[in-house]
């Protein structure tokens, strides 16, 4: 028997013929038919599939494979500037690309009238705003992804710099009025005519908090700004 497969015999319940008697391999081998040790098994197969992967990487050639990568790198930049022409197409966006102002006031029933005048572009913006009667409610307010939003309305000294003139000031840093998820650094200006005198044509502004810079841009058409808030206000007042 030492020249037998290493096999052992299973006799079926109640019988002793070895005639019929079944064969079952040791679990350290696989059928079918003669035992194969099972490690011998694992080493045909990954044989196989070597040679499987080979011949199908023999079917290209160097230069084909560097053709089908390029072609890959081709369509993905189609698929960028499809993305850019629809993009550039959307009335949005060229809005906030090229920047503009929003005008809003409370309407002739709100118990509290207000004028807004918000300058916005794609890196955020400056919002000027009245409310009410008399010299208080009067504020300057810049917002843009650098400006996150505040766990609680906090006071916040800040370095605003306009026309290239820099100025440490006391702000208050809150939500977004139109939206919460984002914050706003508001600053009090001391009265009406001063915030509307102090719109220019055109107006570069930065801001920053702890020495970090939090936005930076520049508004035009200030001049529309200015005179539509002047008359907004005059009608606060009457």
């Amino acid at each position: 028997m030492s020249g037998a497969a290493p096999c052992a015999l299973l006799f079926l319940s109640g019988q002793t013929n070895p005639a019929q008697a079944q064969t079952f391999c040791n679990p350290m081998y696989m059928p079918p038919g003669a035992c194969v040790p099972y490690d011998h098994m694992l080493e045909r197969q990954k044989q196989a599939e070597q040679l499987s992967y080979e011949q199908r990487t023999r079917i290209w050639s160097p230069a084909q494979w560097d053709d089908f990568v390029q072609a890959g790198k081709e369509s993905a930049r189609q698929r960028v500037a499809e993305l850019q022409r629809q993009q550039l197409q959307d009335p949005n966006y060229k809005r906030l690309k090229t920047g503009g102002w929003e005008f809003h006031q409370s309407s002739p029933a709100a118990p509290l009238k207000w004028c807004q005048a918000v300058f916005m572009n794609l890196n955020g913006g400056a919002l000027l705003m009245k409310f009410g009667r008399g010299p208080q409610g009067t504020y300057i307010g810049y917002f843009g992804p650098g400006i996150d939003k505040p766990i609680a309305p906090t006071k916040l000294s800040v370095s605003l710099t306009q026309s290239n003139e820099t100025q440490t000031v006391q702000a208050m840093h809150v939500f977004l009025p139109w939206d919460g998820r984002y914050g706003l650094i508001l600053l009090a200006v001391p009265s009406p005519q001063a915030l509307v005198e102090s719109i220019e044509e055109e107006q570069d502004f930065s801001l920053a908090a702890h020495q970090q810079p939090l936005i930076s841009g520049k508004w035009h058409e200030g001049n529309k700004a200015r005179e539509w808030l002047g008359e907004c206000i005059k009608q606060l007042e009457k």
